[in-house]
């Protein structure tokens, strides 16, 4: 970013950098567990950085939180996630941003697709 050439003369960037930590656990793996609750993924993830963005000649610092759960539905998993992040310029804060961000996601599973026949 720090090379980044505009035609707007009030723009900055700089170079940026993410770290991020996270985990996902299913509390059973069997998928005849009756109880459903066991058979959701639950999913917690943190993370921190620098921005591209810059305003007063501050860079941006970021910071959030991450958590979701998957349900399991018949051979497919649906995952919703809640992203909480926040972004503010230097010490003292002349501007801070906070997001919300939802966000859903679909992983069909079926394991019949590339079985060969045998019987036409």
């Amino acid at each position: 970013w720090s090379v980044l050439n505009t035609p707007f003369q009030n723009e900055q960037a700089d170079d940026s950098w993410r770290l991020s930590l996270g985990g996902r656990v299913t509390p059973e793996l069997n998928p005849r567990e009756k109880n459903y609750f066991k058979r959701m993924d639950y999913g917690l993830g943190l993370y921190t950085g620098l921005s591209e963005l810059i305003v007063e000649d501050e860079q941006f610092r970021e910071y959030g939180i991450t958590f979701g759960v998957g349900l399991p539905v018949a051979s497919a998993k649906t995952f919703i996630a809640l992203d909480i992040g926040s972004r503010s310029n230097g010490a003292e804060n002349l501007f801070r941003e906070t997001s919300y961000k939802l966000s859903a996601s679909f992983t069909l599973s079926d394991n019949n697709w590339f079985i060969k026949r045998k019987f036409d």
